[in-house]
């Protein structure tokens, strides 16, 4: 399960990507986030260069990239921290029975395809889809 700043941080961009430029304020009423995460939400996306803060008068959150060259992978990814579906995907090390564990290759296989899939749903469609 994606965390619930992921959900907030996939709003947020998807956003931007519809309507640009914009207060943290007004995406936060619009989207329904909680203000209070959004400084969160939107650092982790800064630090991704998904988004860029402009202080000051007339300024506010927009993306650093098109719509169409961020995807739902890179946004989950940069408010999680990445993408698991079991502890042994997110730090091998950690099981000593990755090497013989019948079930491991299996959970590969989905987290794989999971991420490929992510990977090619870009804002652009999402925001297209939105519009009508």
């Amino acid at each position: 399960m994606i965390s619930r700043d992921a959900d907030y941080a996939v709003r947020l961009v998807l956003d931007l990507a519809t309507g640009g430029k914009d207060t943290r304020r007004r995406i936060a009423r619009r989207q329904a986030i909680p203000e209070g995460c959004l400084p969160r939400v939107t650092r982790a996306l800064r630090r991704a260069g998904i988004v860029e803060c402009t202080p000051g008068r007339g300024g506010g959150l927009s993306l650093r990239r098109a719509p169409g060259r961020i995807s739902l992978y890179d946004v989950v990814a940069a408010a999680d921290g990445g993408l698991a579906l079991n502890r042994c995907l997110l730090v091998p090390s950690g099981c000593a029975r990755v090497g013989t564990c019948a079930v491991h290759p299996h959970w590969r296989g989905v987290q794989e395809r999971l991420v490929a899939d992510l990977r090619a749903i870009t804002f652009a469609e999402m925001a297209a889809a939105a519009a009508g």
